[in-house]
Parts: C-alpha cells; sequence; structure tokens
C-alpha cells in the first residue's frame, strides 16, 4: 500500500485523508461532502497545474 499525497485543501475546510494502491480496479466511484465554499473548491479543482500534487493519476 502506499502513502497518501498531502491533500490541497480550501481554508476552512475539513481534511479528508486519501489512500491509494497499485491495484487497478474495473470500475470505480466516489464521492465527498465538502465543507467549504463553491468559490474555494474550484479554486482548487481549477488550478490545473497543481494537479500533480493531489492527483496521482494526473502526474
Amino acid at each position: 500500500m502506499s502513502t497518501a499525497a498531502p491533500a490541497r485543501q480550501a481554508p476552512g475546510a475539513e481534511r479528508v485523508e486519501r489512500v491509494t494502491s497499485s491495484a487497478m480496479a474495473d470500475e470505480s466511484t466516489q464521492s465527498i461532502v465538502v465543507d467549504a465554499p463553491a468559490e474555494a473548491i474550484m479554486a482548487v479543482i481549477a488550478d490545473f497545474g497543481a494537479y500533480p500534487e493531489w492527483a496521482g493519476a494526473a502526474s
């Protein structure tokens, strides 16, 4: 099992731990509730240059 990458966090949002694995599933779904304003969430997900910092599949 690999270690979780540091998650990028919007100010005032609750930290959520992410665990990754080298095994590939045929299909995977996941959902979370983010306790942060929409503007803060969009600032994180629209920062494409920072994706490798928190999205392992994008690196």
